[in-house]
């Protein structure tokens, strides 16, 4: 996760945290795949097209989690409901 001038960020959802991870995975290997084909082929270009769209997904997961972290500043929330 990215760090802010207060630390690290503590993500708030592990779901996503791992989501990210997992996407960070595809990306890596596409773009290893794609080096080892001739620029202009097909799949090379549909490498490039899985890992933008990967690439993509985490920004748009880390603005949710941006947003989620902010809530979670701004909300007062009773841990009595949520513990038993």
């Amino acid at each position: 996760m990215e760090k802010s001038n207060s630390g690290p960020v503590i993500p708030v959802c592990m779901l996503l945290h791992d989501l990210i991870n997992d996407l960070s995975v595809i990306i890596g290997n596409c773009d290893m795949a794609s080096q080892e084909l001739p620029a202009n082929s097909k799949s090379a270009s549909r490498f490039k097209v899985i890992a933008e769209t990967a690439r993509r997904m985490i920004r748009e997961m880390k603005n949710h989690q941006c947003e989620l972290t902010g809530l979670l500043r701004t909300t007062r929330i009773d841990k009595s409901k949520f513990l038993t």
